[in-house]
């Protein structure tokens, strides 16, 4: 008798559930296991194609007249780089195919041939400064862009010297700018998205606050 009650216990013992560890608490000096933190993967910005093309664009456009002409490379393939600039009240817009015409326009190569000293400042990606022609030219200075096109919103060949034409031309070139950039100390470039990449399609070096 005494020996069944003994394999009973047993048997009874035997049947339990093992305790779970997961209540057991931590011994001490044993460090606690941390759970796993998701990964952080930080967000592409979204500029970046733009600002490693402004990079090299900056170096080709100070260097301009070497010998290689580094910066044909960076002219619209089909519309050129129209020029904007003025001799008077009426804005005058010139098209250009490359980088050595700015040479026969006196205006337009006195300009462009000096290096301004602050092209190379890294464009910030954020609205862009507005002409108050007050103490300062602008509302905030440096170098700032855009994905905007003000050139198409303003319209400006409608206020030019050119035929109908060629008013035409310069609208259709106009309505692929994709980036608008705005150097408080130097101008204003318009670049346009192509197959090929970011390309340089207008610039106007017109300063504000003299009409």
């Amino acid at each position: 008798m005494r020996i069944l009650s003994l394999l009973s216990i047993l048997f009874l013992l035997a049947c339990q559930e093992p305790q779970s560890t997961e209540d057991t608490p931590p011994v001490a000096g044993q460090p606690e296991v941390l759970p796993e933190m998701d990964t952080i993967v930080e967000a592409a910005n979204p500029h970046q194609e733009f600002l490693d093309f402004y990079l090299v664009f900056t170096k080709a456009f100070a260097n301009w007249n070497a010998d290689d002409h580094p910066l044909n490379d960076f002219f619209h393939p089909v519309h050129g780089v129209y020029v904007i600039y003025s001799t008077g009240a009426m804005p005058q817009i010139q098209r250009f195919m490359s980088p050595k015409e700015w040479e026969q326009n006196d205006v337009v190569f006195g300009i462009l041939n000096t290096t301004c000293a602050e092209l190379n400042l890294q464009p910030v990606f954020e609205e862009l400064p507005d002409v108050v022609c007050d103490e300062d030219t602008y509302n905030k200075s440096g170098c700032f862009s855009q994905e905007i096109n003000l050139l198409a919103e303003s319209g400006i060949w409608n206020y030019s010297d050119l035929n109908e034409k060629e008013k035409q031309a310069v609208e259709y070139a106009a309505e692929s700018v994709s980036v608008t950039l705005i150097n408080t100390s130097c101008f204003t470039l318009y670049f346009s998205k192509t197959e090929s990449g970011f390309k340089l399609s207008f610039v106007d070096i017109r300063p504000p606050c003299t009409a």
